[in-house]
C-alpha cells in the first residue's frame, strides 16, 4: 500500500480534448467515461505515456471556421498536400481522419511523401507497441507533425494542432457501432473548438447535413459547392426496333 500523498497523477491528456469530451458527452447525454472510452482503444489507455505539454504560441488563437470541401479524390489529395505544407510552415500540425484503415493507409502513402519523419499512421491494425512508440514520438517531436488515422487516435496530445480533415465526410463508418454512437463530425467539431483549429469536412458528394449547415451559414464553402452530380459517362439512346 501507498499513502495517497505518494501517488503521481499521469496526464496523458491535453486540457483541451477533455473539454471536448465534456461537450460530446452533454451533445449525446451520455457520462464522459462512456464518451472517453469511444474515443479511444481502451486497451491503451493505461499503456500511454505522459505527454510533454510543449509551449504555447505567443499569439492567441481564436475560433475558426469549419470549411466543407467537395472534389474528386484526386483533386482532393493535391488540395490537402498543399495545405499541410502551409500549415507546415505556419508552425501547425494536421490530423487527417478516414472512415476506415485501409482508407487511412491510403492516405498516409499519398501524403507523406517528401515529408516522410514527420509523417505518423494510427489504426487498431497497427500493434500495440509501435503505437505507443509512434504516439511517443509524434507528441513530442519539436516540429509540427502530419497524424493519418481513425477518430479512435483524436486524443494524441498536440499543442500545435491547427488542422483537423474529416475524410469522406459522408461514410456511414464515421459513426461509431457501441453507446453513445459517437459521429466523428461531432468529435472532431468539439475538438477544433477548443483546441482553435481549423476543421475541413471533405467527400466526393457531402452529406445533406454538412450542405444544408453550408447553406445556413454554420460551415464555410471551401470552394463553391457543386449544384448536381458531374456525370462523365456517355448516352447512347438504341432505336431496338433497329437490327
Amino acid at each position: 500500500m501507498k499513502k495517497v500523498s505518494d501517488l503521481h497523477a499521469r496526464e496523458i491528456f491535453l486540457p483541451e480534448y477533455l473539454k471536448a469530451v465534456e461537450d460530446l458527452a452533454y451533445q449525446y447525454a451520455a457520462p464522459p467515461g462512456n464518451v472517453l472510452r469511444a474515443l479511444l482503444p481502451f486497451s491503451l489507455i493505461h499503456k500511454l505515456p505522459e505527454h510533454v505539454r510543449a509551449e504555447k504560441k505567443g499569439t492567441e488563437r481564436t475560433q475558426l471556421p469549419v470549411y466543407a470541401y467537395e472534389a474528386p479524390f484526386e483533386e482532393r489529395l493535391e488540395t490537402y498536400t498543399g495545405i499541410i505544407r502551409s500549415t507546415f510552415a505556419k508552425g501547425g500540425s494536421v490530423y487527417v481522419i478516414a472512415p476506415t484503415i485501409e482508407e487511412v493507409h491510403l492516405l498516409y502513402e499519398r501524403l507523406q511523401k517528401g515529408i516522410e519523419h514527420r509523417s505518423f499512421l494510427f489504426t487498431s491494425a497497427v500493434p500495440s507497441k509501435e503505437i505507443l512508440a509512434r504516439w511517443k514520438t509524434a507528441s513530442t517531436s519539436t516540429e509540427p507533425v502530419l497524424a493519418c488515422m481513425t477518430s479512435s487516435f483524436l486524443a494524441l496530445p498536440r499543442n500545435d494542432l491547427e488542422l483537423i480533415i474529416l475524410e469522406r465526410e459522408s461514410a456511414r463508418t464515421h459513426r461509431g457501432l457501441a453507446r453513445p454512437f459517437l459521429h466523428a463530425a461531432d468529435s472532431i467539431t468539439a475538438l477544433g473548438k477548443h483546441m482553435r483549429a481549423t476543421v475541413m469536412f471533405a467527400d466526393e458528394v457531402l452529406s445533406v447535413v454538412t450542405r444544408a449547415r453550408v447553406l445556413s451559414g454554420a460551415y464555410e464553402a471551401f470552394e463553391e459547392l457543386r449544384p448536381r452530380l458531374r456525370n462523365t459517362d456517355h448516352i447512347h439512346i438504341l432505336d431496338i426496333r433497329r437490327d
